[in-house]
C-alpha cells in the first residue's frame, strides 16, 4: 500500500519518507476509494447518471477521509471564506506594489524575491481552499467603495512590518514608499467620490509690460540753438558764481603772499572781515535753504 500523502510504496503504518501515520482502516479505505474512482470511468455497463452520483459519492467520502487523516484543512466556514477571500485580494495588491517598488529601486531585490514567491504561494493555497466543494462561496463584490479604500489602507501595516524587517533599501526608500501608497490612496478616494478633488492654484498670468514712451526726437545743433544756451539765465548764473570766486581766490592770494607788507591794523581788518563774511554767507545759506 501507497503512503497517501508521498506515494511511499511499502507504507504500512508509519511512513519513513514523509513521517506520516494514522488509524490504519481509514487508510486502507482512502486507498479503496482512490482505486474505485480510477476505475469508474471505465464502467460502461451502468448509466452516466449513476456513474456520476457514485463518482459524486465517493469524492465527497474521499474529502471527508482526507481531512480526517489531516491531508487537506477542514473546508472553510462562511467567515473564515470570507476573511480569506479578502486576504488573497490584498495579497494580489501586494504583488502588483512589490512590481513597482522593485523597478524604482526601493526594496532589496532578494527580499523582494522571497516576499513576491512566498505571496504567490499564499495565493495558491487560498484559491484552493475557497475553490474546495465544501466551502461555502463567498463574492467579493466591494459594491461599498469604503470597502476598497479599506483593503488598501491596510497595506500600510505591511509596508511597516517590511521596514522592521529591514527590507528598504534605505529610509528614504520607505517614506517614498509610504508616500506612494498614500498617493494611490488619495486617487482611489477621489476616483470613488470619497473625496473631493484638489482645486488647481490658478496659474498668474504676466501681464504684458506696458510700452514705454518713445522718446521725443533730438533737436539738431545749430548756432542759433548754441547762442541760446549760453545766454540762458542758468549759464549767466554759472558765469556770475566763476567770476565770483575768482575775484574771491585772486583777493586771497594777493594778501596772502603780500601779509607782511600790510600793516598790522589791516591785517586784523583783514581777517575780522573774512570772518564776519564767513559768518554771513553761512547765516543765508541756513535761512535761505
Amino acid at each position: 500500500m501507497k503512503c497517501p500523502r508521498c506515494g511511499y510504496e511499502d507504507f504500512a503504518a508509519n511512513c519513513p519518507e514523509c513521517g506520516f501515520s494514522g488509524p490504519l482502516p481509514q487508510i486502507e479505505e482512502l486507498a479503496h476509494i482512490q482505486y474505485l474512482l480510477g476505475e469508474l470511468a471505465g464502467w460502461q455497463e451502468i448509466s452516466p447518471a449513476a456513474r456520476e452520483r457514485l463518482q459524486k459519492r465517493y469524492l465527497q467520502r474521499r474529502r471527508e477521509l482526507e481531512i480526517e487523516l489531516e491531508l487537506r484543512p477542514p473546508p472553510l466556514t462562511p467567515q473564515e471564506a470570507h476573511h480569506a477571500a479578502r486576504e488573497k485580494l490584498r495579497l494580489q495588491q501586494l504583488l502588483y506594489l512589490l512590481s513597482h517598488w522593485n523597478e524604482r529601486g526601493w526594496i532589496r531585490r532578494d527580499a523582494a524575491d522571497n516576499l513576491a514567491t512566498h505571496s504567490r504561494e499564499r495565493i495558491e493555497d487560498l484559491r484552493a481552499r475557497l475553490t474546495d466543494p465544501d466551502t461555502p462561496s463567498v463574492l467579493l463584490a466591494f459594491d461599498n467603495p469604503a470597502d476598497r479604500v479599506a483593503l488598501l489602507k491596510s497595506l500600510h501595516d505591511k509596508l511597516d512590518r517590511l521596514h522592521q524587517e529591514g527590507v528598504w533599501v534605505d529610509e528614504a526608500a520607505h517614506q517614498a514608499a509610504v508616500a506612494d501608497l498614500a498617493k494611490r490612496v488619495e486617487q482611489l478616494e477621489i476616483k470613488l467620490g470619497l473625496r473631493r478633488r484638489p482645486k488647481k492654484k490658478p496659474v498668474p498670468v504676466a501681464s504684458e509690460p506696458s510700452p514705454k514712451p518713445a522718446a521725443p526726437p533730438r533737436e539738431p545743433i545749430t548756432w542759433e540753438r548754441v547762442w541760446r544756451t549760453l545766454l540762458s539765465e542758468r549759464t549767466l548764473r554759472v558765469l556770475l558764481f566763476v567770476g565770483v570766486f575768482l575775484l574771491f581766490a585772486s583777493a586771497v592770494t594777493l594778501i596772502a603772499f603780500n601779509w607782511e607788507r600790510f600793516h598790522p591794523l589791516a591785517q586784523v581788518a583783514f581777517l575780522t572781515a573774512f570772518t564776519l563774511f564767513f559768518y554771513g554767507l553761512g547765516w543765508y545759506v541756513r535761512v535761505k535753504m
